[in-house]
């Protein structure tokens, strides 16, 4: 079972050096997001057409450099490919070996192995602890998840949001979470943040991936809060559920009458 990331961990530390010609992930500049997304689409040409691609979803993993001083040190961006498949490739803002940190950019390029990966949300997990102390936590596979519960209706609400709150949490706020890289990645994420959190529900998709990735988590935060509630893993295997199902997927079937929950602890 990997054991979780010690919680002094501080991934803006300078990593080990990566092999040569590996680029070195820095903290962007203060202006980023300033000129975030005018000057920095994150453009993805197509291999098969040669045609120039815009996102259709960017997803920024924040990391707090400074008490409340929020920034990107990774992006997951997801594409819409001509032929109608989707592929999401990982950016970070780096230089190269030697290059000094004037001369970063944006490359399409993952963090390194070495580098301890922030939860997705982390700064709304943080912001809820500092309001709240601990809160409950929902750790779903994949940002599109993760972002699917804040979703709002046409008067402003989060009846998604709600119906979680009131269905697993009895009604109290929690944080939507989520990390990077699929059940390879597990053991590379900082799980630490969640040592505070109350009671923790673990939503994967519904294949083997996504049930293993699961029970790799549990099995870390059980290690990280030893004596704490022990996380409850929904369990979708042999309801029929088409493969790669998802939370996000459960939501449209609610909102069509045609939901069920079947899902078990794990």
């Amino acid at each position: 079972m990997p054991m979780p990331l010690p919680p002094n961990t501080d991934p803006w530390d300078p990593p080990p050096p990566p092999p040569p010609g590996d680029p070195v992930p820095v903290p962007p500049p203060d202006d980023l997001l300033k000129i975030f997304p005018k000057d920095h689409r994150f453009r993805l040409r197509d291999r098969d057409s040669g045609q120039e691609i815009q996102p259709e979803r960017i997803f920024p993993y924040l990391l707090d450099r400074a008490p409340w001083d929020w920034r990107p040190c990774m992006w997951t961006v997801r594409y819409l490919l001509p032929n109608g498949e989707k592929t999401v490739r990982p950016w970070i803002w780096a230089r190269q070996e030697g290059e000094d940190d004037d001369d970063a950019r944006l490359r399409m390029k993952g963090l390194p192995r070495d580098f301890a990966r922030p939860l997705y949300n982390l700064y709304r997990l943080e912001k809820t602890f500092a309001e709240a102390g601990a809160a409950p936590v929902l750790i779903v596979e994949g940002e599109k998840c993760a972002e699917s519960v804040y979703l709002q209706d046409g008067s402003g609400g989060f009846p998604r949001y709600a119906f979680i709150s009131d269905r697993f949490f009895g009604g109290i706020g929690f944080v939507s979470v989520t990390w990077s890289g699929g059940c390879a990645s597990v053991a590379k994420t900082d799980w630490s943040p969640l040592a505070r959190a109350g009671q923790i529900v673990i939503w994967p998709d519904a294949d083997d991936g996504g049930m293993k990735a699961a029970q790799l988590i549990a099995g870390t935060l059980m290690e990280l809060r030893p004596g704490g509630p022990p996380p409850f893993v929904m369990d979708f295997s042999g309801k029929g559920k088409p493969k790669g199902w998802d939370i996000a997927d459960w939501f449209g079937e609610l909102e069509r009458g045609s939901a069920g929950m079947e899902g078990g602890s794990q």
